[in-house]
């Protein structure tokens, strides 16, 4: 059996179906896999890798979908049904649209709404964290950006600026660690690794291309696969996936 990581697909459904076969995933129940959140947006098939993911953990229990701020998004403005009030207009004015979103919008908005109901619940029941995760002996801490605490804002913060959260779920799927030194584990989660994504790595391989980057207690593993919409002028950015068994990492360029 091998536990294996992914991150942040941003709609990149083709090259998240080469990494299942690069991998060679088993669908009898000895592989287990975790997509960290972000399935959606800035690629070319954003809601069709939102939908192949939902399938996939609907079909298999072995597969694991965790919220992303992407999803986050991409619910709030649903819940407030921008995409019947203001569709032609979100392109000017909302944040979202203007973050990967607006083909999600226009995808969605062309389903019947039994299905777009569906959506919305599968989205608001995506859960932010798995604390739970052992393999070989070793716990893992598993959340699209960050680990939940219910101080968020006295976390230091080694990044460009400092982030104001609403609250620790908010921080789960936003926050953004500093490249270098920043650690996420209190006591509570002393010899945790945390696993995440959210914010591309800016790590480079011998080949200049972005890699699953580890510091201290926690590896960062989005290699900027919402890039690769214009291969040929972000060549550096991929799709990564870990495996937690041994710490393997696999690529799609």
């Amino acid at each position: 059996m091998a536990t294996y990581v992914i991150s942040d697909i941003h709609g990149q459904l083709n090259k998240f179906k080469e990494m299942l076969a690069l991998i060679n995933f088993k669908y009898d129940a000895s592989d287990e896999l975790h997509i960290l959140g972000d399935m959606v947006d800035w690629g070319k098939q954003s809601l069709e890798a939102l939908l192949y993911c939902k399938e996939l953990e609907e079909k298999y229990s072995f597969v694991h979908l965790y919220r992303g701020n992407h999803e986050h998004m991409m619910l709030k403005n649903l819940i407030n049904r921008d995409y019947e009030d203001n569709f032609e207009n979100i392109k000017n004015g909302n944040w979202y649209a203007n973050n990967g979103g607006y083909e999600t919008y226009g995808a969605f908005q062309k389903l019947n709404k039994s299905k777009q109901e569906e959506i919305i619940q599968f989205l608001e029941q995506l859960p932010y964290f798995n604390d739970k995760e052992e393999v070989n002996g070793q716990k893992f801490y598993l959340a699209h950006a960050a680990a939940y605490t219910d101080s968020p804002n006295d976390v230091p913060q080694t990044y460009k600026r400092k982030q104001i959260h609403e609250d620790g779920f908010h921080f789960v799927i936003w926050h953004r660690y500093g490249e270098i030194d920043e650690t996420f584990a209190d006591e509570k989660y002393k010899g945790y690794i945390l696993i995440h994504g959210h914010t591309i790595t800016k790590v480079t391989g011998k080949d200049g291309r972005y890699v699953i980057h580890r510091t201290n207690d926690r590896i960062c593993i989005d290699c900027g696969a919402k890039m690769m919409f214009k291969p040929e002028e972000y060549p550096e950015y991929r799709l990564g996936c870990l495996r937690l068994d041994d710490m393997t990492e696999f690529y799609i360029n």
